[in-house]
């Protein structure tokens, strides 16, 4: 079993047995830690007054977590992220957005993002897209498919993806 970080709810209740006296030992034992994390925990996040506050506790946590993420590919290129965007917007799928790219710059390998680097910006927080509807049609669950009905399934499925890529040449024009 992985390690599983301190909620809130912990924090406060660190906070309560602690001004009521507890030991670190007791309160170790009652959230299910081990005593090294609390004791941790109560030395990276008191204030400069020496108090522990949980909820500021929280927000160091969550710096110390945000600042820990290396930032992607689309946030420091301004001209991809800025094509990314307008494309999302025009609801393209990442997977449409990733071979575009490839084929509007072929000689520019900074201009190059896959669509998994898509996926996890949008679900992050890629371009401000607070439009729900894009990032539920985005972050949709994959559902796998198996049986016997499977083979005329996909035959449907390459059908209709046949059909969506004539459409999408139609919509592009290539220069020669």
């Amino acid at each position: 079993m992985g390690y599983v970080h301190l909620s809130i709810d912990e924090r406060e209740s660190i906070l309560k047995m602690q001004s009521k006296g507890n030991n670190l030992s007791e309160i170790a034992s009652y959230l299910g830690r081990n005593k090294g994390t609390l004791s941790r925990e109560l030395s990276r996040n008191t204030s400069s007054t020496g108090e522990y506050k949980p909820h500021l506790a929280q927000r160091y946590y969550d710096k110390r977590r945000a600042d820990s993420k290396q930032p992607y590919r689309l946030e420091d290129n301004g001209r991809l992220c800025r094509r990314v965007c307008t494309k999302l917007k025009l609801y393209h799928s990442p997977e449409q957005i990733s071979g575009r790219l490839e084929k509007d710059y072929p000689c520019a390998p900074d201009m190059r993002v896959s669509p998994l680097t898509v996926y996890s910006w949008v679900k992050r927080d890629g371009c401000s897209l607070n439009s729900m509807y894009i990032r539920a049609s985005l972050c949709k669950p994959r559902i796998v498919a198996s049986g016997p009905w499977l083979a005329s399934m996909n035959a449907g499925l390459k059908r209709n993806l046949l059909r969506h890529l004539s459409t999408l040449s139609r919509k592009y024009t290539f220069a020669a």
